[in-house]
């Protein structure tokens, strides 16, 4: 069965937003298996590998606003991203309802839905489908929404219409984003994962001295590359960071109810506490932890996460 453009876009227009980028990849030809390949290289790069007889993915990007909020004391920076319900969620839901759509015009299919899993590299797919190019941040820069966007797509056993044309690089001589990154993780196109703070917030297990004086206040991601972009719009926002000490008094049960479905839910209960001390410390010292002695006590990764920040204080 072929897929045409014409039938996503009426298929796009039907949901919301209906202002939704997209291209459509052709397997054959665009993602070749290499000889000597293994099961780890399917699972991240070989789409028959999730869907036998794959043939097209529908690539979509899914905007959202870039922020900025102003950080109070106590309080940790969060990311665009997360101030709103878990994109995996909203963009799977919303290529759910498209692959809907496209079975009540084309009729059924078969397909797989991904959103930032399954091994898949959704950049990959994205630039393949005319959609941008690898921006200096290392992330897919879009002419319309810059880096503000989340990609999804779905893999189709349907026959694809030509390769789209693939987007010129535009940041050419430009290294905004490099220049402003403090931590210099940027190069080559490529991210430090040792140096991002976004890594940091996200890393597993405890964090070390490096990664403590790395990490800054921000407690989940960053945007600094992404508001240095000149290709990105931000606006401020009087609210939107979190309040640490919530963080560090929530139970399991607050967590599901507040925050779980936010993009940041993720990393769960203890990692979220684990960043929530550190940055209580960089803020307050060591003594701002006290009170929570009984909640550190219970786990073991903020037991040791806070041995370390104790050799830091002895250190100060």
């Amino acid at each position: 069965m072929q897929l045409s453009k014409s039938v996503v876009e009426q298929s796009i227009s039907a949901l919301s937003p209906n202002d939704v980028p997209f291209g459509i990849v052709p397997i054959a030809g665009q993602i070749e298996r290499p000889p000597g390949a293994d099961e780890a290289w399917d699972f991240k790069n070989n789409p028959h590998y999730h869907l036998p007889g794959a043939a097209a993915a529908i690539v979509i990007l899914y905007p959202y606003q870039l922020v900025r909020a102003q950080r109070q004391p106590g309080q940790g920076r969060v990311a665009s991203i997360g101030y709103h319900a878990d994109y995996h969620r909203v963009v799977e839901a919303y290529l759910k309802q498209l692959a809907e759509q496209l079975t009540s015009r084309i009729g059924p299919f078969d397909y797989k839905i991904f959103v930032d899993k399954h091994g898949l590299y959704d950049v990959k797919m994205a630039v393949l489908a005319g959609l941008g190019h690898i921006g200096k941040l290392s992330m897919l820069l879009n002419r319309q929404y810059g880096t503000a966007h989340n990609i999804g797509y779905i893999l189709t056993t349907l026959q694809s219409p030509a390769p789209e044309q693939l987007v010129e690089d535009s940041c050419v001589s430009c290294n905004r984003c490099e220049r402003a990154c403090p931590n210099g993780a940027l190069k080559s196109r490529k991210v430090d994962v040792t140096r991002c703070r976004a890594a940091l917030n996200q890393k597993k297990g405890v964090l070390s001295e490096a990664d403590i004086a790395n990490m800054g206040e921000w407690f989940y991601g960053c945007d600094i590359c992404q508001y240095a972009c000149p290709h990105n719009r931000h606006g401020e926002v009087a609210d939107g960071n979190v309040d640490l000490t919530e963080i560090m008094q929530l139970t399991k049960s607050t967590f599901r109810q507040y925050h779980q479905k936010k993009s940041y839910g993720y990393l769960g209960l203890a990692r979220l506490k684990r960043n929530a001390m550190v940055i209580l410390y960089k803020q307050r010292g060591l003594s701002a932890l006290a009170q929570y002695a009984e909640v550190i006590a219970r786990s073991p990764l903020l037991s040791e996460q806070y041995e370390i920040l104790k050799q830091l204080a002895a250190k100060s």
